[in-house]
């Protein structure tokens, strides 16, 4: 509790310092009011540590890991569900046993969702007129939002143990194939894929079990 409350105190001072030290288009003034209200009164789960708070040094940096990771978490379970169906029938993937297709498809899907995220936030930087300004302002209260959304966080937090967790359990077998995966690269890369896939689903669950 009081590490919730030590949250909303520092993100209440940065929208209050990000009022007083620039001009602050008309849309991003009233959503950094909305955001003071709601962290002022909110009282939802806290995630007291996400990877992205690494990169909080660099809000472009951190907007860009955003975009790519959420769409590496939730393309991840489904490029799994699918790939372990489908990809067996594509005569380049035949000899790919169910659990090394599920891998693949994971890995292949995350990418992809990769891919879409980066290109939405070009696509965002780059429009004429944004919903909110893609300056230092909106930027700013773009990272402040996300830093403190319950569902971005725990997702973030959730697949990357997902990630470790199967790294560990590969590793302490002997390797992909002592699993069941592929050899070299593309075992690493299923290993990857199926950690982020559970770690997603499994994020979901907790997500839906504890707002």
């Amino acid at each position: 509790v009081g590490s919730h409350h030590r949250l909303k105190s520092l993100s209440l001072i940065k929208i209050n310092r990000v009022k007083t030290r620039m001009k602050v288009h008309p849309v991003l003034l009233h959503k950094l009011e909305e955001n003071k209200k709601i962290l002022a009164t909110s009282s939802s789960p806290t995630i007291a540590f996400a990877p992205n708070d690494l990169l909080k040094f660099n809000n472009t940096l951190f907007l860009l890991y955003h975009v790519a990771d959420s769409g590496f978490n939730y393309l991840s379970p489904l490029g799994c569900a699918i790939g372990s169906v489908a990809l067996p029938l594509i005569p380049k993937f035949k000899d790919l046993t169910t659990l090394q297709a599920a891998g693949t498809g994971a890995i292949m899907a995350g990418g992809a969702g990769m891919g879409l995220g980066c290109l939405a936030m070009v696509n965002i930087a780059t429009k004429k007129e944004p919903k909110l300004p893609w300056d230092e302002g909106g930027r700013q209260n773009r990272v402040d939002g996300l830093s403190h959304n319950y569902r971005v966080r725990a997702m973030d937090l959730g697949v990357w143990l997902g990630i470790a967790a199967a790294g560990v359990t590969v590793a302490y077998k002997g390797g992909p194939t002592q699993v069941g995966l592929s050899s070299g690269t593309l075992g690493k890369l299923q290993t990857v894929g199926l950690g982020a896939a559970t770690g997603s689903v499994l994020a979901n669950v907790f997500i839906a079990a504890t707002k």
